[in-house]
């Protein structure tokens, strides 16, 4: 009834293409129970063109040196999106990265290190970012290299703004200048990582860094959560607060949580709040021994619905009833 639901009568289907779909997924490492976890999010990754664009999609990444763990973690954290609008998308940030210059080695290490961002971004045309950005190829192919997630914020729908080279170099000052004094290491790979992390000019970051202060920390332990999640401090000041004040007084979790997984700081809160209440309800009804935060919010939906929901013959109906009245909210 399942299959059923998921056929078109207008559609014509190969089963052995469809099998063969199957049986690369289980060789990356999909266990069973994962692909009918998969399948069962993603229907189309196995009826779309009966699996064709999903192996479009595997060899455009491996094409790009991309290796087979990388594209299973894909797979495992796929978007709630179209397995064909997901490559179109892909072959279409390939394609602006490549009509603005940029070498293929620079375009094989942004695909393999954000396949998920570039499946995600239905990007605008070449020619009108060039125009609203207001910035050259070559500028733009380093900005890029340096600020990947940018791209998400170059999608149709989306309102462009100029890019202020001179400005954002000034920032990168202003922003190398607030990590030495928090404690990192000159020129080292942690600093240059938080660098790319980072979202905003420096006296924001310190604003961000102070206001993690004022809920309860003092400096050395903020500086100390900084460099373990350095993305906590790409949010405006009122998100963190936000997001600490949810944690503290609606999931009912101590403020020293903070100190053992800040990267919760990085997750949304509707996100963290389905995750919260259905383990809450799993573990009142007699499921599941006591696990961290971090690990009921970090894992994948896959993951979690495998590990944890799945063990209660209620659990998946929860699960949808929750996601409907949490997401549903404005």
């Amino acid at each position: 009834s399942w299959i059923q639901r998921n056929l078109s009568e207008e559609n014509s289907y190969n089963w052995s293409r469809m099998l063969e779909v199957l049986s690369f997924l289980g060789k990356m490492g999909c266990s069973d129970r994962q692909l009918g976890e998969l399948i069962g999010q993603h229907p189309d990754i196995l009826f779309e063109a009966s699996g064709e664009r999903t192996f479009s999609i595997i060899g455009f990444l491996l094409k790009f040196g991309s290796r087979m763990s990388q594209v299973y973690s894909l797979f495992l954290q796929f978007p709630r999106i179209q397995v064909m609008k997901f490559g179109l998308n892909l072959r279409k940030c390939f394609f602006f990265l490549n009509e603005i210059g940029m070498k293929v080695p620079g375009i094989g290490k942004i695909i393999r290190s954000h396949p998920l961002l570039l499946g995600s971004c239905a990007l605008k045309k070449t020619n009108t970012l060039l125009l609203h950005l207001n910035i050259g190829k070559k500028s733009l192919c380093r900005y890029i290299q340096e600020n990947p997630q940018e791209l998400k914020h170059w999608v149709l729908g989306r309102r462009l703004r100029p890019l202020d080279w001179g400005n954002n170099l000034r920032s990168k000052t202003e922003k190398a200048k607030f990590l030495l004094d928090i404690g990192f290491v000159e020129n080292s790979n942690k600093m240059k990582e938080a660098l790319n992390e980072f979202q905003g000019n420096g006296w924001e970051l310190q604003e961000r860094f102070d206001c993690i202060v004022e809920a309860g920390f003092d400096h050395e332990e903020v500086c100390q959560m900084v460099k373990v999640s350095p993305r906590i401090l790409s949010q405006s000041k009122d998100v963190i607060e936000m997001k600490i004040d949810f944690l503290v007084n609606h999931l009912c979790y101590p403020l020293s949580t903070l100190l053992i997984f800040p990267k919760y700081l990085t997750y949304g809160t509707k996100r963290v709040q389905h995750r919260v209440l259905m383990y809450n309800w799993l573990k009142d009804h007699g499921t599941d021994p006591t696990y961290a935060l971090s690990t009921v919010v970090s894992c994948s939906d896959v993951y979690f619905l495998r590990k944890f929901v799945n063990h209660h013959p209620s659990g998946p109906q929860v699960w949808e009833d929750l996601k409907s009245k949490i997401y549903s909210k404005q």
